[in-house]
């Protein structure tokens, strides 16, 4: 068993270019079972959360975001645990796929980035791809919060108020683990306001990750 193998990158680089399930081993030698994106801005991203048909229950508390959802050839979200053990000490690059309601794809990425806390240190913009907007400002140096572990600085509990878990401040600008509600404007909605500069929910959203 080769237990090196830890992210899509090293699957990439060894010549497996076709986007799909995976194995890889987590820094504790966990096989985990991941969804690799070999297509997007030169391959190598492992998915960490999907969202494209309102299948899966997103609205969970904190265990349940620690340790993981759903199947990653669907909806999902890969887990903080398994997010941590992956990236080990190694830097990484976020990059956040989102479609709207009229099936307008736009993207943020993003360079470094921690996941129990959220450290974005700048932002890469791809003139082939349409920019949508730094939504994660915000929120960065902010921890995990989900509606049974509140750690936002707003009055009350914005997990709970906004139906979501996500490194909120006071509360959000993106909220991509909240209610599945494409279109619909609201607090709630699975959003992230500079799409179009509104809480509209996304008809379909990935998060994934790739060393630097």
């Amino acid at each position: 068993v080769v237990y090196d193998i830890r992210n899509c990158k090293q699957i990439h680089d060894h010549g497996n270019r076709e986007s799909g399930i995976y194995k890889v081993y987590s820094s504790n030698q966990r096989k985990l079972t991941v969804y690799c994106d070999m297509d997007t801005d030169g391959g190598g991203w492992t998915v960490f959360q999907r969202r494209e048909d309102g299948s899966v229950n997103f609205y969970r508390n904190w265990k349940e975001y620690r340790t993981g959802f759903g199947e990653p050839d669907q909806e999902f979200w890969m887990g903080e645990d398994n997010l941590h053990y992956l990236s080990g000490e190694e830097k990484y690059e976020l990059r956040v796929e989102m479609r709207n309601c009229v099936n307008v794809t736009k993207y943020a990425q993003y360079r470094y980035v921690e996941y129990y806390k959220i450290h974005i240190y700048s932002v890469v913009e791809n003139n082939n791809y349409i920019y949508s907007g730094n939504s994660l400002a915000i929120h960065n140096g902010q921890p995990f919060s989900a509606y049974d572990n509140d750690q936002d600085i707003y009055g009350s509990n914005c997990a709970f108020r906004d139906k979501g878990a996500w490194w909120y401040k006071g509360c959000h600008h993106a909220n991509l683990n909240g209610l599945y509600q494409p279109c619909k404007v609201a607090w709630t909605s699975a959003s992230w306001y500079s799409f179009d500069d509104e809480h509209q929910g996304l008809r379909f959203i990935e998060m994934k990750v790739r060393p630097l």
